[in-house]
């Protein structure tokens, strides 16, 4: 008598595929979006981090801080370091703040110890996306706006 042996897979190894496949795509999927997307999101994402931890440093140290926007280098610091950050080439920016903040070159937003700000919103612009980073004059607070 002959014994046949199977042919074809079950289903628990057909449903391993499956999960291993979804995990594999979850994880590697989002890498593959539109890079101008993800830069721009990225940019914005670190300015407000660089907001918030400004607003921080003044509360907690007492003393007014600033961050202060170089247009013609495409850059920003805050007032108490030389550590320079570089807007990338794509990006443009548009700040809008007080008129006495503000000129052709650059731009400074200041956080004072109470937590408030001087207040603004810093556009970021890039080729088929634009982003917003608004700071609140009355609390300081900072978000993002698509």
């Amino acid at each position: 008598m002959k014994i046949m042996s199977p042919k074809g897979f079950t289903l628990i190894e057909i449903l391993t595929v499956i999960l291993i496949l979804s995990l594999v795509l979850t994880l590697v999927g989002p890498m593959y979006r539109g890079g101008q997307k993800s830069d721009l999101t990225v940019l914005g994402r670190k300015i407000a981090s660089d907001l918030r931890y400004a607003r921080s440093v003044a509360i907690t140290s007492g003393k007014s801080n600033s961050i202060i926007f170089d247009f013609e280098k495409k850059k920003y610091q805050f007032s108490e370091t030389d550590e320079l950050n570089t807007i990338p080439d794509g990006v443009n920016v548009i700040l809008t703040l007080d008129l006495a903040d503000v000129s052709q070159k650059s731009g400074k937003i200041h956080f004072y110890p109470d937590g408030s700000s001087s207040g603004g919103i810093i556009e970021l612009k890039g080729e088929k996306k634009k982003l917003k980073v608004i700071i609140s004059w009355l609390h300081g607070g900072v978000s993002l706006k698509q």
